[in-house]
């Protein structure tokens, strides 16, 4: 076949098809029969008038047009293979001309990632080291989870502790518009929680009325006073040069806190009775010194896994402003929509939907892309280099490595239903999943290597590729 190809400026290819006259004759064949077999010709039964018969009561026009849509889906597949083009999704039929016997089709392109030098990306590896203050605050935490309380009748005082519902946003570029308050009081659970302006919203929070524990400076004094069963607005400006504020420096945050209880609160003592009680339900319950190594010895652990995690999302970062991402927009459109869902999701636990936020907030389909294009921007180039980084890694998983992680998962699972499990982790699609998730973890453990400067020299392309094909041959075969 004769095929014009033209790159369109949003990752889109755009083909003109010249159909040869015997196969657009076979089609308008065709196209007439179908279209005798709809209704009722006089003196022939259904589908059995002559062409030319069938051009007399159709028209010339209604046949071709027919006849392109009936060979366009076989001509769409072999002008992809001929030309070469490795499509995201679908592509969609354009147009015909009958004059010119030719058939025009638009198709999304598969992303094309094209790497920088992401190898000589460095950042500094300093895991935040536990401190003994570290170290009392959670004691502190545990003392307040384990105290005595009772219930206040009157006003509340520093070193009270209050259960509120708390809904905290930025007033910068936060326009107030007439009704505005009150939609918020009405609609108190239909929250969007990526809204860029929203800082804070809880329910039920429990809350001790000292610096420790509030959730921005001044928000205890500010609650100093309040009743049960009332609600109080209040601002308060976020400090400047505190690095846990910074998001919020020199902005002015509007709270609305309904208290539902007031509280006066008596701590234990800390001692190692208290420490005993903490680890009643072990083989030997530890003593309050036991308890701190334990207490540093998780915090560490904690630490170090915020840490990777911040780590390795900022190596990646790295690697993506020197790499070249291409796709298509309807790759953004799907993960638009995936993060659609998953809003969705968290308001039906809220008893809501996507449905009625959008009803309540007044927010378009339109308005919703938006709101959401920067984000799903970063995660589609993330996703994106991150496969390709994988690529250039040649990062496999052997077989053997698979059915550990499905052994791993199984760990926790009761013997009487590990049987029933693995077979459900051993479904090929399930399999598949298990794999993605296996090289993603894979990929971003040599993303962090690159990153300290510790990777490894690159293994020979056969090996690795030889790794790559007997996973995904066993999972295909599945």
């Amino acid at each position: 076949m004769n095929i014009q190809t033209e790159r369109l400026a949003n990752h889109t290819a755009q083909f003109t098809v010249e159909i040869p006259a015997e196969r657009l004759e076979k089609g308008k064949q065709q196209a007439a029969r179908r279209l005798s077999g709809r209704v009722n010709i006089p003196g022939f039964r259904k589908g059995k008038a002559p062409y030319s018969i069938i051009v007399r009561y159709f028209g010339e026009p209604a046949i071709i047009e027919d006849a392109f849509e009936l060979i366009g889906n076989d001509v769409y597949r072999e002008a992809l293979t001929e030309i070469g083009v490795e499509p995201y999704g679908p592509g969609n039929y354009e147009k015909y001309d009958a004059e010119k016997m030719t058939m025009t089709f638009t198709v999304p392109l598969a992303p094309e990632v094209t790497l920088g030098d992401y190898r000589a990306v460095r950042l500094d590896y300093s895991v935040p080291v536990v401190t003994d203050e570290d170290v009392e605050k959670t004691f502190k935490s545990l003392l307040e989870q384990n105290a005595t309380s009772e219930v206040i009748e009157g006003p509340a005082e520093a070193g009270h502790r209050v259960t509120v519902d708390i809904h905290g946003v930025v007033a910068e570029d936060h326009k107030e518009e007439d009704g505005e308050e009150k939609a918020e009081d009405d609609h108190d659970h239909v929250v969007d929680h990526n809204d860029p302006n929203l800082y804070a919203h809880e329910h039920g929070v429990q809350i001790l009325l000292d610096a420790d524990h509030e959730p921005i400076p001044g928000f205890a004094d500010a609650l100093i006073g309040v009743q049960a069963g009332e609600t109080r607005s209040f601002d308060i400006v976020g400090p400047e040069g505190d690095e846990d504020f910074e998001d919020v420096a020199g902005k002015t945050v509007h709270f609305t806190v309904s208290v539902q209880k007031v509280e006066s609160v008596v701590l234990p003592e800390l001692d190692d009775a208290f420490a005993a009680k903490m680890t009643a339900n072990e083989e030997k319950p530890l003593t309050l010194e036991e308890l701190r190594v334990r207490v540093a010895d998780n915090l560490k652990s904690i630490n170090e896994n915020r840490f990777m995690q911040d780590y390795s999302r900022k190596a990646l970062d790295a690697m993506v402003e020197t790499a070249t991402v291409a796709y298509p927009q309807q790759l953004l459109a799907d993960e638009v929509e995936e993060m659609k869902e998953q809003f969705d999701q968290n308001l039906r636990q809220q008893g809501f939907t996507l449905k009625d936020y959008m009803k309540v907030m007044n927010k378009t389909d339109a308005d919703m892309f938006e709101e959401y294009r920067p984000t799903a921007e970063l995660r589609v180039k993330r996703g994106l280099v991150m496969r390709e980084v994988m690529k250039a890694e040649r990062i496999g998983a052997s077989n053997e490595e698979l059915m550990g992680e499905i052994d791993n998962m199984l760990g926790p699972v009761a013997d009487e239903n590990r049987d029933q499990m693995r077979k459900v982790l051993e479904d090929p699609k399930m399999r598949l999943n298990v794999l993605d998730d296996l090289l993603r973890r894979k990929t971003t453990e040599r993303i962090v290597a690159i990153a300290k400067g510790e990777a490894p020299e690159l293994p020979a392309a056969d090996a690795a590729e030889e790794e790559v094909a007997e996973t995904v041959e066993d999972d295909q075969g599945a």
